[in-house]
C-alpha cells in the first residue's frame, strides 16, 4: 500500500482502553470539550528510492 514494505495492526483500541490510551471518539461522546493531544510517528529505515 503506497509503497510501504509492511504496515503493522497494534489490536489496540483507543475508544475502549481510557486507563491507557485517550480516544477523540470517545471523549467526544461523553460530551467533554478538551480533544486531548496527540502523537504519532513513522520510522522510515533504509535508502530512499
Amino acid at each position: 500500500a503506497a509503497g510501504l514494505a509492511a504496515v503493522y495492526d497494534t489490536g489496540l483500541d483507543t475508544y475502549a482502553d481510557p486507563d491507557r490510551l485517550f480516544s477523540f471518539r470517545r471523549n467526544t461522546h461523553r460530551g467533554h470539550r478538551d480533544y486531548g493531544r496527540n502523537v504519532s510517528a513513522i520510522c522510515l529505515t533504509g535508502e530512499a528510492g
